[in-house]
């Protein structure tokens, strides 16, 4: 019996192979080798000409045919469907977002500060009209108007953890005295860091710690051996009352 079944898989796997197709091309995968792709729809097989010609997806970096998104990015069917495309969702994740850091931190934002989804080229347009150079996912406007901003169709988990960022910075606003970059961006990591495990993503979480920038993965660090040796509590209360780490 068992070498019935052997036999027959033997027979059966190739043939299903065979009718396998690129989802791109349609080619089969005769001359050129098919590899199956996990794209967060679902799994495509994709042709190794395919994978070597194609652009990738500016946010999951996949394969793509898919023409430029109006603002430059390349942008795959699968992010389009599944990711971040609207002022509702933005409003409605950043809402889970304020109810996670108002609890970990004890206090509240109050007038809690409006969330903008943009495309990034006005994203990045803001960010610099603001007087500083640097690609960002999000930022937080203190004033004319107080806002966060947040770039459209960035993973929900990616967008969640940068509304946890700059939320923090608007907590910072009215909790905490004036503090040097080092403390203010790595109490922000911090708090993302706790967000992002809190949501089932420890792996995102602990890629934080190692940002190149010192101010954001070295202060982090530190901040995560504090909690370790004094707790949350500690950590809270240098974010609160500190100047530095």
């Amino acid at each position: 019996m068992l070498r019935r079944i052997l036999l027959l898989l033997l027979l059966i796997v190739p043939a299903l192979a065979a009718s396998e197709k690129c989802a791109f091309c349609r080619h089969d995968g005769g001359q050129y080798p098919l590899r199956e792709v996990d794209y967060a729809t679902g799994s495509q097989w994709v042709c190794q000409r395919c994978l070597d010609k194609l652009s990738r997806c500016s946010v999951c970096r996949l394969a793509t045919d898919r023409k430029l998104y109006r603002d430059g990015r390349t942008l795959c069917a699968s992010c389009l469907k599944l990711n971040l495309a609207n002022q509702a969702q933005a409003e409605s994740l950043y809402n889970k977002v304020v109810k996670f850091v108002d609890g970990l931190l004890g206090d509240r934002v109050k007038p809690l500060p409006p969330v903008r989804i943009c495309d990034d080229d006005e994203l990045q347009t803001r960010f610099i009209e603001g007087g500083r150079a640097m690609q960002v996912a999000g930022f937080y406007q203190p004033y004319n108007p107080e806002q966060i901003y947040i770039r459209s169709y960035e993973t929900l988990v990616e967008a969640g953890g940068t509304l946890a960022h700059e939320y923090t910075h608007a907590w910072q606003s009215r909790h905490a005295v004036q503090q040097d970059r080092a403390l203010k961006e790595g109490f922000a990591n911090w708090v993302e860091y706790h967000y992002l495990v809190s949501i089932g993503e420890p792996g995102r979480a602990a890629s934080l710690t190692q940002s190149s920038d010192p101010d954001y993965g070295a202060s982090l660090q530190r901040l995560l051996e504090l909690e370790r040796k004094s707790g949350k509590a500690a950590v809270i209360k240098l974010g609160r009352t500190g100047t530095k780490i």
